[in-house]
C-alpha cells in the first residue's frame, strides 16, 4: 500500500513539476502536463552535455531546477526529499594548495606568474624583506574588483604575545653579561625575530614603555582600533594598488619604490593573523586556493592553530627553494620534516611538489651566446631534478614515492622569455595542475550530472507501474545492505583492535623513553644556554620558537605517534594520483582497507534484470556514491582529528605543569626539567 502511495505521488509530481525549457515560441509550460511535446522537449535539454557546454548549460539547469523546487507544492514526504536532493546539488567544493619556501625562494613570484598576476604580491626581487608571520589566501574574485581582507588579532591574543615577546626580550638583555661567551645562534636567531616583530608594530617606543603603557589606547590608538575592529578590507581597480595597499600588513620594511612615503610609519603584520586576496577574471582558481604560509606555526596561539588548520587541510604541499644547492641546503627539507605530521597521518596531502625556482640563474651567462645559455640551463636543472629526487628517496618519510614530483620553474624566464620558452620555465606544467584539480571539483559536471539524475527520475515516474517487481527489488536490496554492513562492521573492529594494541606499546615506550628525550632536546655540546632554553621552553607551553624549534609537547607525543604510524597511513590513506600532471585517480580515497569503497548494492547487477526500472535504480546508484563520498570526508575529518588528538591531549596534561614551573622561574643551577605529567590513556 505504501509502495502504491508512493507512485501515485511520483506520478502526480511528473505531471506537475516537469517545467517547459523551451526559450522559443509563445507557448506556456503546461502545469498539468497536456502537451505531450514537452516531455521529449525535456528530456533532449538535460540529456549527458558535451564537456565543453557544461559551464554554458549550467545557468539553464540551475533555472530548470529552481522551478522544479517552486512546483513542489505538495507537502509530504516525498516532496520533501526532492527538494532536499536539488538543494543539495548546489555546493561548491575547493580546494587548497599550502606554498611554503624560505625567504628570498621566490614564492610571491611564482604565484604572480602561474595566476598572471605580475604586480599582485610584492617579490624578493623587489625587496630583501617578506613578510614573516603572515597567512596569505589568494582566490578568485566574484567580481571585477581586486579586494583583499585581513583578519586581525583579537586584543586579549595580542596582548598574551605582546606580553611574553616583552619577557623574553628582558630576559635576553638581562643575561647578555652573564652569557657573553654563549654563541648560541638559535637564542640570537629568537632574539632577532622578537626585536624585529616589536620594532615594527611599535618602532624605539617598546624599549621605553612598560607593557601597561604599549596597551594603554591613547598611545596607539591606531593599533587598539585595529584589534577591536577584528577586519579590514581594500577594494581596488589593478593588483599594484592592492599590492601597495598591504604592504604595512604584510611586509616587514617598505618597497624601494614605497622607502620615502613610508619611512618611520608603522607596520602591522605582527597583529596580522590572516589576509585573504580575491582576484578577478581566474578561471585557474574557480576552485583552487593558494596558501602562501610560513614555514611554521607561530608563537601565538590563535595563528598557530590557524596555521595547523589550513595545512591539516592542504591536498597538495608546494615547497619552494632555489635551485642553486636544491639538493642539500637544509631549510627546505626542514620544512617538509615540520609539516610532515600535519599534512600526513595528521592531514590530507596527496601531493608534494618540490619546486626549485630560479632556474634561469646560471651564473656565468654573461658573454655566452643564447643557444649557449639554453644549453646550460636545461642541463642543470635536469641535473638539479635527479638530484633532488634522489634525496627524496633516500630520506626517511611518511610518504610514498609516488606523493613526490619535482618541478624546475623560472617566474622570471616565462613572462621574460630570454632563454627558454615557456614550456621549459615549467609554469604551465603547474598551471595544468590547477586547471585539473579545478575539474576534479567542477560544480557543472556534478550539477547538471545529479539534475539529470532527479529530473528523469521525476519524467519516469509516469511510466512506472507498481507491482511486485519493485517488491523483489526492495527485498534483494535489504538483504544486499545487511550483508555489507557486517562487512564493515567487522573490518572497523578489527581496526579498532589494531590500535589499541599499537598504542599500548606506545604507552610502555613513552615510560622508558621520554626524561631521556628531554634531556637530549636541551643538552648542548658547550652546556651553555641551558637553563635560559629551559625557561623558554616553559614560557612557551612547550615550545621554544626559533631556527631549530625546540617541542617538549612533540617529543612526548612521539613514542604515540610513532606506534601507529605505519598501520595509520595504511587504514587512512591519503589518495593518490598515477600522473600528477594529468591528475588521473590511481587510488580513490580507501579507508579501512577499502571495505566502505567496496561497498555496493550491486544496482547495475539489478538494471539488467529490471530494466524498466533502470532510472530509478540509476537514482539510487547516484545516491550510494554521494553517501560514500559524504562518509569518506567525514572519515577524513575524523582521522585528522584522531591523530592530532594525540598531541592535543599531551599538551592539555602538560600546560598545567608549564605553568607552574613558569612562577618558580626556572634558570637557577638547582632547577630541574618539570616532570612529565601522566599520559594520557589510548
Amino acid at each position: 500500500m505504501e509502495e502504491q502511495n508512493t507512485s501515485q505521488e511520483m506520478d502526480s509530481l511528473a505531471t506537475q513539476v516537469v517545467p517547459s525549457t523551451s526559450n522559443k515560441g509563445k507557448r506556456k509550460s503546461n502545469p498539468q502536463g497536456k502537451s505531450s511535446k514537452q516531455p521529449a522537449a525535456k528530456q533532449k535539454r538535460v540529456s549527458t552535455p558535451g564537456k565543453n557546454s557544461e559551464a554554458m548549460i549550467l545557468p539553464d539547469i540551475k533555472a530548470i531546477m529552481e522551478e522544479v523546487t517552486a512546483r513542489l507544492q505538495v507537502q509530504n514526504e516525498l516532496s520533501a526529499f526532492l527538494k532536499k536532493k536539488i538543494t543539495e546539488l548546489d555546493k561548491d567544493k575547493r580546494v587548497q594548495i599550502g606554498v611554503f619556501g624560505e625567504t628570498g625562494a621566490g614564492k610571491s613570484s611564482l604565484i604572480n606568474a602561474i595566476i598572471d598576476e605580475e604586480n599582485l604580491l610584492p617579490s624578493s626581487d623587489e625587496c630583501t624583506s617578506a613578510c614573516t608571520s603572515v597567512i596569505i589566501k589568494v582566490e578568485a574574485s566574484v567580481d571585477d574588483k581586486y579586494q583583499a581582507l585581513i583578519e586581525f588579532l583579537k586584543t586579549e591574543e595580542w596582548n598574551d604575545e605582546l606580553w611574553y615577546l616583552l619577557q623574553s626580550a628582558g630576559d635576553k638583555n638581562n643575561e647578555e653579561t652573564a652569557d657573553d661567551d654563549d654563541d648560541d645562534d638559535d637564542d640570537d636567531d629568537s632574539n632577532d625575530y622578537i626585536e624585529n616583530k616589536l620594532s615594527a608594530l611599535y618602532g624605539e617606543e617598546w624599549k621605553k614603555n612598560s607593557f601597561k603603557d604599549l596597551t594603554e589606547k591613547k598611545c596607539f590608538s591606531d593599533i587598539h582600533e585595529l584589534l577591536k575592529s577584528g577586519t579590514k578590507t581594500f577594494t581596488c581597480k589593478t593588483a599594484m594598488d592592492l599590492s601597495g595597499k598591504l604592504t604595512p600588513y604584510t611586509m616587514n620594511s617598505p618597497l624601494p619604490s614605497q622607502s620615502k612615503t613610508r619611512k618611520g610609519k608603522r607596520y602591522y603584520w605582527p597583529i596580522v593573523k590572516c589576509v585573504t586576496v580575491k582576484v578577478p577574471n581566474k578561471d585557474l582558481l574557480q576552485h583552487v586556493t593558494l596558501v602562501d604560509l610560513p614555514g611554521s606555526g607561530d608563537c601565538n596561539k590563535s595563528r598557530d592553530e590557524m596555521w595547523k588548520r589550513i595545512v591539516g587541510d592542504c591536498c597538495v604541499v608546494w615547497i619552494v627553494t632555489e635551485i642553486k644547492r636544491a639538493a642539500s641546503k637544509e631549510t627546505a627539507w626542514k620544512i617538509l620534516s615540520r609539516v610532515s605530521r600535519f599534512i600526513g597521518n595528521g592531514g590530507e596531502c596527496q601531493l608534494i611538489c618540490f619546486i626549485c625556482s630560479k632556474s634561469d640563474t646560471t651564473g656565468i651567462s654573461h658573454g655566452r651566446l643564447p643557444g649557449e645559455v639554453h644549453k646550460l640551463i636545461v642541463n642543470r636543472n635536469t641535473q638539479a631534478k635527479e638530484q633532488v629526487k634522489q634525496k627524496i628517496k633516500n630520506k626517511k618519510k611518511p610518504f610514498s614515492d609516488n606523493c613526490f614530483e619535482v618541478f624546475t620553474v623560472s617566474s622570471r624566464e616565462f613572462l621574460q622569455k630570454e632563454h627558454l620558452d615557456p614550456e621549459e620555465t615549467e609554469i604551465p606544467k603547474l598551471q595544468r595542475l590547477l586547471k585539473n584539480l579545478n575539474n576534479l571539483h567542477s560544480e557543472t559536471k556534478n550539477y547538471v550530472s545529479g539534475a539529470f539524475t532527479i529530473l528523469s527520475l521525476i519524467q519516469d515516474a509516469k511510466h512506472k507501474k507498481a507491482g511486485d517487481k519493485n517488491e523483489n527489488v526492495c527485498a534483494e536490496l535489504k538483504n544486499t545492505l545487511g550483508c555489507k554492513y557486517e562487512q564493515i562492521k567487522k573490518e572497523i573492529e578489527e581496526v579498532y583492535k589494531t590500535f589499541e594494541k599499537c598504542l599500548s606499546k606506545g604507552v610502555e615506550n613513552s615510560k622508558k623513553e621520554d626524561e631521556n628525550k628531554l634531556k637530549k632536546l636541551l643538552d648542548k655540546e658547550d652546556g651553555r644556554g641551558f637553563h635560559r632554553t629551559l625557561k623558554s621552553v616553559v614560557e612557551g607551553g612547550g615550545v621554544h620558537k626559533t631556527r631549530k624549534e625546540i617541542n617538549f609537547n612533540v617529543e612526548l607525543a612521539s613514542c604515540l605517534t610513532n606506534s601507529i604510524d605505519e598501520k595509520f597511513s595504511k587504514i587512512f590513506p591519503c589518495a593518490s594520483w598515477s600522473d600528477t600532471i594529468r591528475i588521473n585517480p590511481a587510488v580513490t580515497y580507501k579507508p579501512f582497507n577499502g571495505s566502505i569503497s567496496a561497498f555496493s548494492l550491486g544496482t547495475d547487477l539489478l538494471t539488467t534484470e529490471y530494466k524498466d526500472l533502470k532510472l530509478q535504480l540509476d537514482f539510487l546508484k547516484m545516491e550510494e556514491e554521494k553517501i560514500k563520498e559524504k562518509l569518506n570526508e567525514t572519515i577524513r575529518i575524523e582521522k585528522k582529528m584522531i591523530y592530532n588528538s594525540l598531541l592535543e591531549t599531551i599538551e592539555t596534561k602538560m600546560k598545567e605543569c608549564y605553568e607552574v614551573h613558569s612562577l618558580t622561574a626556572p634558570g637557577s643551577a638547582d632547577s630541574q626539567l618539570p616532570p612529565p605529567a601522566p599520559l594520557p590513556s589510548h
